[in-house]
């Protein structure tokens, strides 16, 4: 490597320029004056977006989108406020949280400051680009964070960040002070977390800044002050004006997060290191990943990398940054890094990190983890070419995004199947439009087990803006998108895509979905399912059968021989797509059919295919691109079985074989396949359908080749697949049977069938609209037309003269889903078999196609023969819900129009100068005439009236669009004879002839005909506009029109002088056409075809057959009036005359009638009723079943007649009679004198509406079930629970009465006053069992459950009373009892034998005073309880034999400490007696030591106590105990001196003075008495003497006292044979001690250091760190629960029961020892229970003499002794009484007091000592 020198120069500028620069980076540059004139916006609501303007910013950036495992739905945005500029100028993070999959959104704040004024803001702090990571149960998030005015982005703020580190080398935020240079500052640890928490401004040498404190928000606090925070520009202390990250979770959904943590991985030098957008992720091991990038202030800086944390975002690492892209290709930007970027966990735990960059290319590198846990890159080092490219990956594949734009990429949580594999799916949102963000677009990536990306797909999801987004994963499969319009921030944008298959074009096996259907009793569906597996949850209601499913399979291969991978044929099928251009695009799994590339038939990239149908009777299809290539396929040869391109595919062309198809369609549900049909489970298709799934393939040496979807372009023998004829196994056909009203959910495989059973349908009148007739039709040939056979094919149009049946959408807020034919009439009607009606059109209407097997055969021959069919039309509104509509049509064979024809072929030899010479003259011509949309006599049959060339049949051509006849002089070369009346329809009458004469005139005329039959008919309803061949007159619906036609008809011969090939129009009125007979009027016309009166007009037969057929074809209107009146019936006859012929060499002419009749009616008064009742839309669900059964009744009936044009009046006799006492259609439309459907309309009821109660019953089922209790603890008030119980057993109950408990019943019943629009709002309307319904919702529904105030504390306080010492009271507790009477009544109420809370949540603040009440009452402290008990201190002090205080008495408090100060007498010149007495349990005065407590008394207050206290400084005679206790003093007169008796046995000194003072022996547990320092005698003494007890040490067996963890008396053990011998423990500061007696362990001490006595028992003392596991729970409870430890030991010493008792209590504030005694009694039947404070026959002895070993009341010792208890049996345990701080709740802290006892009780029973537990 080359470097260059720097000179002295150099360096020394360099030098200068990098001070400078330090001086810049290392202090705030500016200060900006912060104005927190924000306010946080509370939180929100919005609508299918969680991010909406003005809710509550104005514009959002930067979506984030997560799922949690409940499918909670958590998003993230930058709020930006006023403007949607970049990065900086304010911005704050926000988060929304939906719990109802994207339908609402709750919307908080989550990092803000109000520096900006919640408008933009150059100067203020700002969150810019964030990232979402989850685990499922807990959410992250982290982002980017800039001190106020910074930004990356410098048209958005003052400054960009500097490079310089804001954490020093301990992780220590460094912060700098106004006033002083350098970052001589940071912030300390924070003391707790939450709002509370605070951390300390320290200097570098670790002290404190007193009075300075930051809070979690970095806000600064001076002595309590809130200022600024440490981002602001003017805050005292700073942070260093760089990028932040900052972290948060939340564990409860969203709703709550934890406090800002500023993650310290930005390295020095970088300026910015910033969030990848969008998502983290958090891996199977629990690691969280972000992605984030850094920049060095230009765009060429920028890389990539990402960093982890394994210990939930306490601490992280980051990655080695990612190098440049080495792949060139063109792009816009000059720039190579990598840059915003998202992590993606694969299935072996590799992190693929996929990265925006300059290209158009989506970038990705992957990272492992080593032994050590840190990751690192396998793919992409700076020498092994970088970062990788998508497009390198697969099959040379473009696959484009917009270059230098942010994209999302998840992994999706299911396999996906293709080429009989499964892979995982990757899936990226982005843009790809260039260089703009416009057009988003979803691609899928397959990875192999390897990771590599073996097939992409792509898919467009909007035309419009879109910038950045975020997908994430639902946990039905579905996946949700979250982007930005990148032309309008206002809102992001929120979708979910719903059919993830259609979408990816991948099948997903695993894919679980949900099927909601609609059922009515006895209907049944069927589906597809991959197993027969099942599980139904109500079989009562829908039963689940299975059949099998059949279908092939194909062989993949790489050459030939396809011996590769065997495949189902499905993966081979193609979805056919329809344009609005009518081309195709043909898919399959993101592959398309495009042509455009030899041996490559298929690519990613859609086009356009023009599809052509071949051949009538054998069907293929051609598949060709826009640029005329054909999708050929190599049949032999070389190449045999490849597939390809040709140009030469028209027909005769040479390539024309090769590009020619089959196209199979999946068997459908029901149809039979089986082994020897070509393709088994396949059928072969003759037309393609929109949407349709097929497949493409052709037979090659017996074996069929089908198009394959592949990318390759490397094997052209991938893109086909061999079928291999085989019949399996391949699913079932899944049908589920309706059978009874309810609701089952089936799950079959990973699919969820909710299905709701009816037992009614919804039907509905007055949607559709349909022409009253459907006609049928066969196949046509080569002679026939299809309309003049017989078949089942629907007349839709499709061919010249075929009959429409259109329909009207009335309301298009109804689809059609489909229609049912079903039998016209009868109980159960059945689906009618072999028919198929579809709808074609739009959501306003259209026409029906398909086919209908009725009046399909040769019964169905004359024109006035035909059926019914009903037709229930499957309706679905716009809330989901299906209808049907019911109709009854009129079907009819489609009618071959009545016409005429003659024919006429004359020859003769040629006649010259008189001459015969042989030379032939001809003449032939035919004349065709047509009753345009009539009804032809399709009875006729051959008629000898008209000699052997007449015949009845049909023109071969009716219509000039089929094609223009030829004659040549005989009857078949324009006509087919008519043999039988089942062969075809016949309605044309035929002349011909072909013979030698000077003239022929053949006539078809009324004299030959007329009288006969007629050749046309029709029917006319004056009450209709919908009159098949017949236009009505709009104005006046008594004038009406039709129309005839000549039609064109060719002669073979050339003209000739001769045959001048002119033919002319007869004259003198010889064409004509006027009324023949019956009533009104047909207008008379002449020459409607041309021609006039002088015969002068010819017209010249053309040899162009399109020009023929503009020169013949002449239509004459007929018009015509008539005067039927209402029901009533006329016929009017008529014809069409006309004349024509040829002059040549021979004269021939044709004479034609065309006679024609039409049957009128007028069903007006028929008619109008039912218009009338189809102007509004009924639906069933508003009436009752019987008023809607009568009145569907009576308009199917009407339609009936209405619909069949050959009834005439109400007199006919209706065919299908379902009254016997009815016969006549009258009888079915007059009730009475009313109209049977005005009548039933009127009848119609409106049903009880049931769903107010069902629903009442329903949505509060869960509760009723759920009883009072809920499950998270809480109960319903019992008041409010009762109400809502009695509210739905009455609901229940109406619903149970057997006139409603059946949904049919309910259908039945009325709920109104009679009539079809009675309004349901007016109460007077509603009858007795409406208002009954309603009344019970109503209080279901208002019978509001209450959610009951939590009672946690007050029964916890309730609790807390059982433990205290209620002896501490001088009512014993009572008042404390009377308050939580009073609380248990007002609070609880008994349901079901059990007290629940019964005040509402509502008024929680009652409930808590109750608690305070109780509290009051137990609190021992200032402001608290009345009943503690007082007791009284008299204190009396002699001094020198004067009274100084006589007897002076004070009043304390239960558990106060009283202080008497004697300090002033410790002087050695002064003699201190200091005796205490106390009468409880029949103490002895107890004398005191004072040295031990430095002459300052201090005495727990748990008695009335006596202190009398003696100083002296006289000469005295002083008596002392074994320890040095002044057991009395008696005076030695100044003049004499005192007279002294010494008594050993008697155990006493008596001193004779001034007055007589006798002192009895103190006995100890440690000594037996064995006399005085003095022998016995008396004495007269003279001076200060000190008399002494003197005792040997008691002993017994020798016992052991050990030390583990610490030491005893500066050693591990202690061995011992004497009793209450002192021992001194110590272990480590902050240790406590136990101590195990007998095997069980007990709390022995709060202290590290004690002082404790021996006993007559072995002890080990263990010390333990606070904490320990090691600790046995029940004693790391009690030290949990700071309870204090109580120990007493018991044996018997100088003849008495002696218990030696310790104890300890935390030296805490909150704990303080009142008390401590012992409890004995002399009742033989005493228990650990009843040796308590307060019980029966138990005493209560506190000790006045207590020893504390470190000066602290909490914790002492101290020994008691039972006198005369050397017989009889006694009892002493020892206790403790203290007071602590209880505090359950805020404003609830008290002072309570409580007791703890000793666990071993002790027995002494004459003489013998022992523990009794």
């Amino acid at each position: 490597m080359k470097t260059k020198t720097v000179n002295f120069k150099t360096k020394k500028l360099l030098a200068f320029l990098m001070a400078l620069v330090m001086a810049l980076t290392s202090f705030p540059l500016m200060a900006f004056a912060t104005d927190e004139s924000g306010s946080e916006p509370v939180p929100g609501t919005s609508q299918s977006s969680p991010f909406v303007s003005g809710q509550p910013s104005d514009y959002y950036r930067i979506p984030n989108l997560i799922t949690l495992d409940d499918g909670t739905l958590i998003a993230q945005a930058d709020a930006r406020w006023t403007a949607d500029v970049a990065d900086g100028g304010g911005n704050d993070s926000i988060v929304a949280r939906s719990t109802d999959g994207g339908a609402t959104w709750n919307y908080q704040m989550l990092t803000y400051y109000p520096d900006n004024g919640n408008q933009f803001n150059r100067s203020s702090t700002s969150i810019c680009d964030s990232a979402l990571a989850t685990d499922g149960k807990t959410v992250y998030t982290l982002s980017t964070f800039f001190p106020a005015g910074y930004s990356i982005n410098i048209t958005s703020a003052n400054y960009r960040p500097v490079g310089d580190k804001a954490f020093d080398d301990s992780g220590r935020l460094l912060l700098s002070r106004t006033g002083e240079s350098g970052y001589n500052y940071y912030l300390g640890e924070f003391n707790q977390d939450g709002a509370d928490g605070r951390a300390q401004i320290m200097r570098a040498d670790g002290t404190a800044v007193e009075g300075y404190t930051v809070d979690h928000d970095f806000y600064l606090y001076n002595n309590g002050a809130k200022s600024g925070t440490l981002f602001y520009s003017d805050c005292e202390f700073q942070t260093v004006k760089t990028t932040f990250l900052v972290f948060r979770s939340s564990s409860d959904g969203g709703q709550t997060w934890t406090d800002m943590k500023l993650v310290n991985v930005k390295n020095s030098g970088e300026q910015f290191c910033g969030v990848g957008p969008g998502r983290g992720v958090v891996t199977s091991d629990g690691t969280i990943i972000f992605g984030v990038y850094s920049w060095n202030g230009t765009s060429g800086s920028q890389a990539s990398s990402f960093i982890y944390s394994d210990d939930n975002g306490q601490s992280w690492k980051r990655t080695e940054s990612l190098p440049d892209l080495k792949y060139w290709i063109d792009y816009t930007f000059s720039w190579n890094g990598t840059s915003e970027c998202q992590p993606v966990e694969l299935d072996d735990g590799t992190i693929r990190l996929f990265c925006r960059t300059a290209r158009r290319r989506m970038v990705y590198a992957d990272a492992k983890k080593d032994a050590d846990g840190n990751y690192y890159w396998i793919n992409a080092d700076a020498d092994g070419g970088g970062p990788i490219h998508l497009d390198s990956v697969f099959n040379g594949q473009n696959f484009d995004i917009t270059e230098n734009n942010q994209y999302s990429v998840i992994k999706y949580s299911k396999k996906v199947l293709w080429d009989g594999n499964y892979y995982t799916m990757l899936i990226a949102s982005h843009a790809n439009d260039g260089s703009d963000r416009n057009k988003g677009t979803l691609t899928f990536l397959l990875l192999n087990t390897n990771n590599d990306i073996v097939n992409a797909v792509q898919q467009q999801i909007t035309t419009g803006g879109f910038a950045y987004s975020c997908l994430t994963e639902l946990p039905n499969g579905n996946i949700a998108l979250l982007y930005e319009d990148n032309n309008d921030f206002s809102t992001l944008r929120y979708v979910e895509f719903t059919d993830m298959e259609e979408l990816s074009s991948f099948r997903i096996p695993d894919l679980q979905r949900t099927y909601n259907i609609n059922l009515v009793k006895r209907d049944t569906q069927t589906y597809t399912a991959d197993t027969n597996e099942f599980t139904n949850s109500n079989p009562d209601a829908v039963s689940v059968e299975f059949t099998d499913n059949y279908s092939s399979t194909a062989q993949m291969g790489s050459d030939a021989n396809f011996d590769g991978q065997q495949i189902p044929l499905t993966d081979a099928l193609y979805t056919f797509t329809q344009t609005p251009e009518g081309q195709w695009y043909v898919s399959s799994m993101g592959v398309h059919l495009t042509i455009d590339t030899p041996g490559q038939p298929s690519t990613k990239d859609r086009a356009p295919i023009t599809i052509n149908r071949i051949g009538d009777t054998d069907t293929y299809f051609q598949f060709v691109d826009d640029r005329g290539e054909a999708l050929y396929m190599w049949r032999d040869g070389e190449k045999i079985y490849q597939f390809d391109q040709a140009m030469d595919y028209r027909p005769g062309e040479g390539d024309h074989a090769g590009t020619i198809f089959k196209v199979f369609r999946p068997c459908e549900i029901g149809e039979e396949s089986s082994v020897n049909d070509p393709v088994p489970g396949y059928v072969e298709v003759d037309q393609i359908v929109d949407g349709g799934k097929y497949l493409i393939g052709c037979e090659i040496n017996g074996s069929y080749y089908f198009l394959y979807p592949s990318l390759s372009s490397n094997n052209v023998f991938t893109h086909t697949v061999k079928g291999n004829k085989d019949y399996v196994q391949s699913g079932y056909d899944m049908t589920f049977t309706a059978l009874a009203a309810g609701t089952a959910t089936v799950v079959c495989g990973s699919d969820t069938y909710i299905i709701e059973v009816s037992d009614y349908s919804r039907e509905i009148t007055g949607v559709v609209d349909y022409d009253p007739v459907i006609y049928t039709h066969g196949a046509g040939s080569a002679t026939q037309s299809e309309i003049t056979t017989f078949g089942s094919s629907i007349s839709d149009g499709s061919v010249t003269g075929e009959k429409v049946t259109n329909y009207k959408i009335n309301d298009n807020s109804y689809t059609i889903i489909g229609i049912d034919a079903v039998e016209a009439f009868g109980d159960n009607q059945e689906n009618l078999e072999n028919s198929t009606i579809t709808p074609e059109g739009d959501a306003n209407g259209g026409k029906l196609t398909g086919t209908l097997a009725l009046a399909n055969d040769g019964n169905y021959n004359s024109y006035e023969s035909g059926t019914y069919v009903t037709l229930k039309t499957t309706l679905q509104d716009s809330t989901g819900l299906l209808w049907t509509q019911t109709d009854r049509l009129y079907v009819a064979s489609n009618p071959v129009p009545g016409h005429v024809l003659s024919g006429n072929r004359v020859s003769r030899l040629g006649y010259y100068d008189g001459a015969w010479i042989p030379e032939t003259r001809v003449v032939a011509f035919a004349t065709f005439l047509l009753a345009d949309g009539s009804y032809g006599n399709t009875t006729l049959t051959r008629k000898g009236t008209f000699g052997d060339y007449a015949y009845v049949g049909n023109a071969i051509h009716l219509y000039p669009e089929d094609g223009i006849m030829t004659y040549n002089g005989a009857q078949t070369d324009i006509s087919i004879a008519k043999d039988n009346n089942t062969e075809f329809k016949g309605a044309g009458v035929i002349v011909n002839n072909d013979g030698s004469a000077d003239t022929e005139t053949y006539n078809l005329r009324n004299e030959d005909i007329t009288n006969n039959v007629n050749v046309a008919y029709y029917y006319y309803d004056k009450s209709s506009d919908k009159n098949e061949g017949i236009t009505q007159d709009p104005t006046d619906s008594s004038k009406f029109s039709l129309v005839m036609k000549r039609q064109p008809v060719n002669v073979q011969y050339t003209s000739n002088d001769y045959w001048k090939r002119q033919l002319r129009i007869g004259n003198d009125n010889r064409s004509y056409i006027q009324k023949l007979s019956g009533d009104g009027e047909i207008e008379t016309q002449y020459y409607m075809f041309g021609g006039d009166a002088n015969g002068n007009t010819y017209y010249t037969l053309s040899e162009d057959n399109e020009t023929l057929k503009n020169e013949l074809v002449r239509s004459a209107t007929v018009n015509c009036t008539t005067y039927v009146t209402p029901n009533t019936t006329q016929s009017l006859r008529g014809k069409v005359q006309y004349q024509e012929g040829a002059e040549a060499g021979v004269n021939a002419w044709h004479n034609m009638s065309l006679t024609f009749e039409i049957k009128m009616c007028d069903k007006s008064e028929e008619r109008t009723p039912y218009d009338e009742a189809m102007k509004s839309i009924k639906k069933s669900t508003w009436y009752t079943t019987d008023t809607w059964y009568n009145y569907m009744n009576a308009l199917l009936i009407r339609q009936e007649y209405l619909n069949n044009y050959t009834l005439l009046t109400t007199a006919a006799e209706r065919e299908y009679n379902s009254d016997p006492e009815k016969s006549t259609y009258e009888d079915y439309f007059d009730y009475q004198g009313q109209d049977t459907i005005e009548l039933t309309n009127n009848l119609l009821t409106k049903r009880a509406d049931f769903s107010p109660l069902k629903n009442a019953l329903e949505d509060n089922l869960g509760n009723y079930q759920q009883g009072i209790e809920l499950s998270d603890g809480t109960n319903w008030t019992p008041d409010s629970y009762k109400a809502f119980l009695e509210a739905y057993e009455n609901g229940q109950a109406l619903m149970a009465d057997e006139k409603y408990d059946t949904e049919d019943e309910r259908n039945n019943t009325p709920g109104y006053v009679t009539g079809p629009d009675v309004d349901t709002s007016v109460p007077s309307n509603r009858l007795d069992i409406q208002v009954q319904i309603e009344d019970l919702a109503q209080k279901i529904n208002d019978a509001d459950l209450v959610l009951a105030a939590d009672d946690e504390v007050y029964v916890a306080v309730k609790n807390e009373s059982e433990r205290i010492d209620k002896t501490a009271y001088t009512d014993k507790g009572q008042e404390i009892e009377s308050s939580i009477q009073t609380g248990d009544d007002n609070i609880y109420e008994e349901y079901d034998g059990v007290d629940y809370v019964n005040i509402p949540q509502t008024e929680q603040a009652t409930l808590d005073g109750y608690t305070k009440d109780v509290i009051t009452d137990m609190n021992v402290g200032a402001n608290g309880s009345a009943q503690v008990k007082k007791y009284n201190l008299t204190y009396s002090l002699d001094v020198n034999e004067e009274n100084v205080v006589d007897k002076q008495v004070t009043q304390y408090n239960y558990g106060e400490t009283a202080t008497i100060d004697l300090s002033a007498y410790n002087d050695p010149k002064y003699t201190v007696k200091c005796m205490v007495t106390s009468e409880t349990g029949g103490k002895e005065p107890t004398p005191y030591n004072l040295e031990d407590s430095g002459y300052v008394l201090s005495i727990l207050i748990q008695e009335d106590i006596t202190v009398e206290v003696e100083v002296t400084e006289n000469e005295a005679v002083v008596v002392e105990d074994y320890y040095g206790d002044v057991l009395g003093i008696g005076y030695i007169p100044a003049d004499g001196s005192a007279q002294v008796t010494v008594d050993s046995t008697g155990r006493k000194i008596t001193i004779n003075g001034t007055e007589i003072v006798e002192v009895n022996v103190k006995d100890s547990p440690r000594y037996a008495f064995v006399g005085w320092s003095l022998a016995d005698d008396t004495y007269d003494i003279d001076e200060s003497t000190v008399i002494h007890q003197r005792g040997s040490l008691l002993a017994g067996e020798e016992k052991v006292f050990k030390a583990v963890n610490g030491t005893i008396n500066g050693g591990t053990q202690y061995a011992t044979t004497n009793y209450n011998m002192r021992v001194s423990l110590v272990a480590p500061e902050g240790s406590i001690w136990t101590r195990e007696v007998d095997g069980v362990e007990y709390l022995a001490s709060y202290d590290s250091s004690f002082i404790n006595y021996t006993a007559n028992e072995n002890v080990t003392y263990k010390a333990y760190e606070p904490g320990s596991a090691d600790l046995d729970a029940s004693i790391a409870n009690q030290i949990a629960d700071r309870i204090p430890a109580v120990f007493g030991a018991g044996y018997f010493a100088n003849e008495k029961f002696t218990l030696s008792v310790d104890y300890s209590a935390p030296q805490n504030e909150d704990v303080t020892v009142v008390e401590a005694g012992i409890i004995c009694s002399n009742d033989p039947n005493a228990t650990p229970d009843t040796l308590k404070k307060g019980e029966d026959n138990a005493f209560v002895v506190p000790a006045n003499a207590i020893a504390h070993w470190n000066g602290h009341n909490n914790s002492g010792t101290f020994t008691m002794t039972l006198k005369n208890s050397g017989s009889g049996v006694y009892y002493m345990r020892a206790y403790v009484s203290y007071v602590k701080d209880y505090n359950p709740g805020d404003d609830l802290s008290s002072k309570v007091p409580y007791v703890t006892y000793c666990e071993r009780v002790y027995k002494c029973e004459n003489g013998t000592v022992s523990a009794i537990n």
